[in-house]
């Protein structure tokens, strides 16, 4: 039984279960991007098991670095999805005027962005929330998601802002209780 428990430990079994099973489906699906397009990391052997040092405890494993290949290799893996969390949040909307933005209606968002950028499509979100972080708003910017990239001083935890080019349009948007999805950061957004 022990000696079973040594070769568990080695990761040996588990590791050859995951080039056993993983490889061909690695193989088959083509690797695809954020943007959607084809892409091809340059992807590192497995790192061998890990040898077992004085007192049965593993050593370290060290990872080899990337290869580089001799000819151009078909995609092997399938770039993840960036993470994104779902929360029930207060969505309201404002323009860049001085009803709603008060001394601030100069143009200018909280970040430095003009209020044209991204197409005039983001939103201003509580300092929990990181510039740049993308956001989907059922009803807003077509499903497409946008960036954070202003802050207000009513959006406290729980509530977003959709900008809108007009106040007209943004008082149709009224107060809504939606499940945003809050992506990853992007600080280029």
């Amino acid at each position: 039984m022990k000696a079973l428990w040594d070769v568990l430990r080695t990761g040996i079994i588990v590791e050859a279960i995951a080039v056993l099973c993983l490889l061909p489906l690695a193989a088959a699906a083509p690797a695809i991007s954020l943007a959607g397009n084809l892409a091809t990391p340059d992807i590192a052997p497995p790192a061998s098991p890990a040898p077992l040092a004085d007192e049965g405890t593993p050593a370290p494993v060290i990872a080899h670095p990337p290869q580089a290949a001799s000819q151009p290799s078909a995609p092997s893996a399938i770039v993840p999805a960036p993470a994104t969390k779902i929360v029930r949040m207060r969505v309201t909307a404002y323009c860049a005027c001085e009803k709603c933005c008060g001394e601030w209606a100069d143009g200018i968002t909280a970040s430095g962005r003009p209020v044209t950028h991204n197409g005039g499509k983001f939103v201003a979100a509580p300092p929990a929330i990181a510039y740049g972080t993308m956001v989907r708003i059922p009803g807003y910017a077509a499903g497409e998601s946008v960036p954070v990239i202003d802050r207000g001083g009513s959006i406290t935890s729980g509530r977003l802002d959709v900008y809108f080019p007009s106040h007209t349009q943004a008082l149709r948007w009224g107060v809504k209780m939606l499940d945003v999805e809050i992506l990853s950061a992007d600080p280029t957004r």
